[in-house]
């Protein structure tokens, strides 16, 4: 016998938001949420900066979305808009020295946050889960 498929929908529902509540409590210690959090790591993770519609396209959203989380980021001083090097009309974003602070303690909480839930879990298993992920990605797109 087969297990019945709503007993997947419900432990992956349960999961998703049990995951994102712990998230939302990590990023709201900082005062962000996983969409200024991922603008964040963006300009963190681009050496040089990053264009904004690099971003938008990342997330996946409309560009003035990421003008807005931008704007927010900048109040903050986590993240400053500069010229870019060859072509005075596009902006980079890049993180502040506050910013890269805040970014790596945040990305620290969350790996340890992520290696908790996933103890107890082989190296191979994790690998699955995120191929399984990835496939629902894929086939819900």
């Amino acid at each position: 016998m087969t297990t019945p498929s709503y007993i997947s929908g419900i432990l992956f529902s349960k999961a998703h938001k049990l995951v994102r509540g712990r998230i939302y409590d990590i990023l709201e210690t900082y005062d962000l949420n996983p969409s200024s959090w991922a603008v964040l790591s963006a300009a963190q993770d681009a050496d040089a900066g990053i264009r904004q519609a690099a971003v938008a396209k990342l997330l996946d959203v409309k560009p003035p979305l990421v003008t807005m989380l931008a704007d927010e980021l900048i109040a903050k001083e986590l993240i400053r808009r500069i010229p870019h090097h060859s072509d005075g009309r596009v902006k980079l974003l890049v993180t502040t020295t506050k910013g890269s602070k805040v970014a790596g303690e945040v990305e620290a909480k969350l790996d340890g946050e992520i290696a908790f839930l996933m103890s107890g879990l082989s190296m191979d298993e994790i690998l699955t889960f995120q191929k399984v992920l990835q496939s629902i990605i894929a086939h819900a797109e």
